[in-house]
């Protein structure tokens, strides 16, 4: 039982490896771009003020 589910684990994580990775780099590149927006918006708030 163990030693299937262990053969069925592998099979799972070769096939999910790569569309980990792909999802991790977007939700990265994602946040990375909405941080930038942002502090670009502080930036001009802050110009605006003065």
């Amino acid at each position: 039982m163990l030693r299937r589910w262990k053969k069925f684990y592998n099979e799972w994580n070769e096939i999910f490896r790569e569309d980990l990775e792909y999802t991790a780099n977007f939700i990265y590149y994602q946040a990375m771009t909405v941080n930038i927006i942002y502090l670009f918006g502080l930036f001009l708030e802050t110009i605006g003020r003065k």
